[in-house]
């Protein structure tokens, strides 16, 4: 698979395969839905200390239709800081593994790649041609407008988009405050 004048590889046994890009794409899929599939890298439960006080006033409304219906507790003072602690990670409270931001990074750079591969070998056939490249484009600056507000892509790996990708913030259509928060 390709973009311009990158091959991308996939690992097979241990080494670097070139491999054609419908069995790529096909398999960065798969390996998605695994992901995203996998308890241990997206929970679907709360962890046990959290499903305790999910609703921390431990008040419940005795006039709701449904008795026992739990009230929700109001806004604390504390600031992020006081209620994070030294080894706190994004989505440490809800249960996500301490490499959930670099799991997901490692999703994003694969997607990123096959939307490199589109551009480059099949956005005038079939997309201009068949009238859909409005639709790529619309759902690659989504992509993109999330990949760089939460940094999930390295500027490095942009480079076969780059350009694409500065037509559409000079354009204002990648957001500002999402190139902003663009560090890496």
């Amino acid at each position: 698979m390709s973009a311009g004048r990158l091959t991308y590889t996939w690992l097979e046994n241990g080494r670097p395969a070139k491999i054609p890009a419908p069995s790529y794409i096909v398999r960065v899929q798969r390996w998605i839905v695994g992901k995203i599939h996998d308890p241990n890298v997206f929970p679907t439960e709360p962890p046990p200390s959290i499903a305790a006080t999910a609703f921390i006033s431990g008040d419940t409304n005795s006039n709701s239709p449904v008795p026992g219906t739990p009230i929700a507790a109001g806004p604390t003072n504390l600031s992020q800081s006081q209620l994070s602690g030294r080894d706190d990670w994004v989505g440490k409270a809800s249960g996500f593994h301490q490499n959930f931001h670099n799991d997901t990074r490692g999703i994003i750079k694969q997607m990123f790649r096959c939307y490199a591969h589109l551009y480059h070998n099949h956005y005038e056939n079939p997309y201009w041609h068949l009238g859909r490249h409005l639709e790529l484009n619309s759902c690659f600056v989504h992509f993109m407008t999330v990949a760089m507000y939460y940094d999930l892509l390295p500027k490095k790996d942009m480079e076969p988009l780059q350009g694409l990708v500065d037509i559409f913030i000079s354009q204002g259509v990648i957001p500002k405050e999402a190139v902003q928060q663009h560090q890496s």
